[in-house]
């Protein structure tokens, strides 16, 4: 009976941490990503269309966000508030309890472009390395400049 609490009480640990490991400014309210209902995420987590449809839905809301997956240590930079702020999105962490890394990159992608669009290419400078699916996007979108010279390189 011993384990069976001890076993207990780490889950709910583990569980509460992971929920509560972003870190929010006490000047700021952060909005992270919405999730209508469970049976929406239940399909968001398991499904890269999904995700990607979730993305479309969200930058038409206004609710541009980007995932991030960290570990059980999250990472928080200083300057994320700033380019928050600036680019009009939210950082969302999962810490240690992600969806599948496939899912992450089919919302980060969709996100990406969005930004691409609407900023040209200045904020790829400014933005996080470890963004879910960044570096691959990025290598992507230079060989795509390479050949498409009618991308917006800066606004």
């Amino acid at each position: 009976m011993k384990n069976i609490s001890t076993k207990l009480v780490l889950s709910l640990c583990f569980f509460s941490f992971a929920l509560h490991a972003q870190t929010i400014s006490k000047t700021e309210k952060y909005t992270p990503l919405k999730i209508v209902s469970n049976h929406i995420y239940e399909e968001f987590i398991k499904n890269p269309k999904k995700a990607q449809e979730q993305a479309i839905n969200d930058i038409k809301s206004n609710n541009t966000t980007l995932l991030l997956a960290s570990g059980i240590a999250p990472v928080s930079i200083s300057s994320d508030t700033d380019f928050e702020k600036k680019y009009n999105l939210s950082f969302y962490e999962y810490g240690c309890t992600p969806p599948e890394f496939k899912v992450i990159l089919a919302y980060n992608n969709v996100m990406f472009d969005h930004m691409l669009k609407l900023y040209g290419t200045k904020w790829i400078t400014e933005i996080r390395d470890d963004i879910a699916g960044f570096k691959n996007w990025k290598e992507n979108l230079q060989t795509t400049l390479k050949s498409d010279t009618t991308l917006k390189r800066d606004k």
